[in-house]
């Protein structure tokens, strides 16, 4: 990581020579002019100086790799990429978090089924008054897995026109595996998933189910 540091800051030392010169050259034009006027080609060449010294001492000023210019600005860059590198990852971190928390709110609920009607009722911080799901209106369930701090825990999806729509976590309950044989739908065994399927389906609980 040290090494990959030291790359960038030294890249970025000279992006900041090649942007000065550019900045500069301008100015460089005029002075040029400047110094051949007469009475100050005169003036510097009576004070034991020329324009070739001025030019040095302005090149060691900017370009010095201890106290110039350059090294300076470059150091402000650095510090200014971690700021808002820092940032990132902060507001990243919050991002999760706070999706993680709102997902945690979801997926906790309290589950009746009705198996003579085959209905699922469940209420939930975000359903206080309760709400009904006809299992009828769905048409398969898949089951997987997930991880979280309290480790890996099972979870079945309840499946509608392709995509996953209801989810039951294994997370809150002591009979999941009962809850899970009492709806009486065909579960899909075989479907498309990897690593990106699997963050969507962890942070939006919605996929398409493609077998």
């Amino acid at each position: 990581m040290e090494r990959i540091w030291n790359y960038v800051y030294y890249y970025t030392y000279l992006f900041e020579i090649k942007t000065s010169k550019i900045i500069t050259y301008p100015f460089s034009l005029i002075f040029d002019l400047i110094y051949k006027i007469p009475f100050i080609a005169n003036g510097l060449k009576k004070r034991g100086s020329s324009p070739n010294e001025l030019r040095s001492v302005t090149d060691n000023l900017m370009r010095n790799r201890k106290y110039g210019q350059n090294i300076n600005f470059s150091n402000i860059h650095i510090g200014g990429l971690l700021v808002l590198i820092e940032y990132g990852l902060f507001n990243l971190l919050q991002a999760l978090l706070a999706k993680s928390l709102i997902q945690y709110i979801k997926d906790f609920k309290y589950i009746i089924i009705d198996k003579q009607r085959n209905l699922i009722k469940y209420y939930s911080i975000l359903r206080p008054i309760g709400h009904t799901l006809k299992l009828d209106d769905f048409d398969n369930k898949i089951k997987t897995s997930e991880t979280s701090v309290r480790g890996e825990y099972e979870v079945v999806y309840l499946v509608k026109k392709g995509y996953t729509a209801f989810k039951i976590n294994g997370l809150f309950y002591d009979n999941f595996k009962e809850i899970d044989s009492s709806i009486k739908l065909q579960r899909i065994y075989s479907y498309k998933f990897n690593l990106k399927l699997y963050l969507q389906l962890l942070f939006t609980g919605k996929i398409k189910i493609e077998e």
